[in-house]
């Protein structure tokens, strides 16, 4: 009897790895299938190497749950790639009668499972459960019948006393890990339409406060072009009005493009590999007019050729928006400079951009990264939420030293990819 519960233990323990590495994961379907393959080929295989025996050498298992557990939640392909493992290792252990016996079972259930796999994952839970119920009745009808017309003269008491033992281990092993899995299934979907609604909602709330601000600028612009219809305006005048015009626009711009940002997160499938040293060469020739008309040096301590996977533009835009409130943060008038480095180490990559400006204090530090938060007049917040999600999204940590008076320095960690690019 205790193989018989390493059985159990096996099977709970093939349930645990496929939550982990299964459900916690964004794989496409056909690498999901392999690993459900994987998962259920091995357990089915363990369970056959450690079965449990009766006085007369008959041989118990619990096989046909992680092979039924892959057919129904992996689907037909699952399904048949396991029954084929399954047979072909029943017939390396043993090919005597008991291999017909285990080919003719194994065949019924995969017969059931290719007909009923496609409705299973449309069931409700209660459904769920009463078919596998029925499914483990089957298996215990079975097992009684092939005992009784293939060994009669040998089913005595302790003979039908092991048969039923085995029956409720089988039932309740089978009910317990559709309920687990099921369960599980369901706090994962509970957690993902949160998670989704969390996401609408601060969506709509930052629409609402984005609209607000766009129509600060907008209106701002519209003064100034209705200013331009004065007939006596000299064309100093003039330059000055268009001139604040184009700035209120360009912050207009800014706003929507940060929300944009966070409002439409990147799928995986969308990261390419970036050259790191080559984005911040970028960033400083963008950036470097900005910095200009502030009186601002930057500074690039480059290091050797190192990559990440993510979204190029959105990286992009994170550094940016990183370097440009560093610039706004140096007050008019004092010798500024942003110094950018980049460090690379055995498992991670180190970007630190560091200014000389008015720091922050701990409160600000403590509200950093949330939306309606900034320390500067007109801003949203939305420039350094946008930056923790884009990091965020890549596998990254964001950490901000700040002090007043003195500056700050944001630092972001990544895992060290050390891949050449790939692709674009």
């Amino acid at each position: 009897m205790n193989f018989l519960l390493l059985n159990v233990l096996i099977i709970l323990l093939c349930v645990f790895i496929y939550t982990i590495f299964f459900l916690n994961s964004k794989m496409d379907i056909t690498n999901r299938k392999v690993i459900l393959v994987v998962i259920s080929g091995v357990g089915t295989v363990l369970c056959m190497s450690f079965p449990f025996s009766d006085i007369y050498g008959h041989y118990y298992d619990l096989r046909l749950i992680p092979f039924m557990l892959g057919a129904l939640y992996g689907g037909r392909a699952v399904g048949l790639s396991v029954f084929l493992l399954m047979i072909f290792y029943r017939y390396f252990i043993d090919g005597g009668t008991g291999f017909y016996v285990a080919v003719a079972q194994g065949f019924i259930l995969l017969v059931l499972t290719y007909f009923f796999s496609p409705q299973f994952k449309q069931y409700v839970f209660k459904k769920k459960l009463a078919f596998t119920s029925s499914v483990t009745l089957l298996l215990i009808v079975m097992t009684f019948s092939i005992n009784i017309f293939l060994i009669p003269s040998k089913l005595d008491q302790h003979h039908f006393s092991v048969l039923l033992n085995y029956s409720i281990v089988l039932f309740l092993t089978f009910f317990l890990v559709i309920y687990m899995i099921e369960y599980i299934l369901r706090n994962r979907k509970i957690a993902l339409e949160f998670n989704e609604s969390e996401r609408l909602r601060v969506v709509s709330e930052l629409a609402a406060s984005v609209s607000h601000e766009v129509k600060n600028p907008l209106t701002v612009t519209r003064g100034f072009i209705q200013l331009l219809y004065e007939r006596d305006l000299d064309q100093n005048k003039k330059e000055e009005y268009i001139d604040f015009s184009l700035q209120e626009l360009d912050r207009a711009q800014e706003i929507i493009s940060d929300y944009l940002t966070f409002a439409n997160p990147t799928e995986k499938n969308m990261f390419i590999s970036i050259n790191v040293n080559k984005e911040i060469e970028y960033l400083i020739q963008v950036m470097a007019p900005f910095a200009l008309t502030n009186k601002i040096k930057l500074i690039f301590e480059e290091s050797s050729d190192c990559f990440l996977i993510g979204d190029k533009q959105k990286f992009r835009q994170c550094l940016m928006n990183l370097v440009k409130n560093g610039i706004e943060a140096i007050p008019n008038g004092k010798s500024g400079e942003i110094t950018i480095s980049v460090k690379v180490l055995e498992c991670e990559i180190i970007i630190s951009i560091k200014d000389n400006g008015i720091g922050m204090s701990h409160q600000q530090l403590e509200k950093l990264g949330l939306p309606y938060h900034s320390t500067k007049e007109k801003g949203t917040g939305l420039g350094t939420v946008v930056v923790y999600n884009v990091v965020k999204s890549m596998g990254g940590l964001v950490q901000v030293e700040s002090e007043k008076g003195k500056g700050t320095t944001f630092t972001l960690i990544f895992s060290n990819n050390d891949k050449a690019p790939h692709t674009k």
